[in-house]
């Protein structure tokens, strides 16, 4: 999915009143294969999106973890 495709979900999802849910990654808390692992548990349980980053981001951990995620999993990956 990219991000236009992203959009438009998101927004005939607010016109429809249906609620969405995204988990945030933070990379400078989990490591890449916590990272995955905590993701591709969210993506079966109908999580629709995932964020990644934080507030610090001060390794290059998001620099692997991204990558790790476009590989693992389906749902759409923002980074935040």
């Amino acid at each position: 999915m990219n991000s236009s495709s992203l959009l438009l979900d998101l927004e005939k999802n607010r016109e429809a009143n249906i609620k969405m849910l995204a988990v945030l990654l933070d990379p400078d808390k989990v490591s890449v294969e916590e990272g995955v692992k905590l993701a591709w548990q969210c993506e079966q349980k109908g999580v629709d999106w995932s964020m990644v980053g934080g507030s610090l981001t001060q390794d290059l951990s998001i620099h692997s973890l991204i990558p790790a995620l476009k590989k693992e999993v389906k749902i759409p990956i923002v980074i935040f």
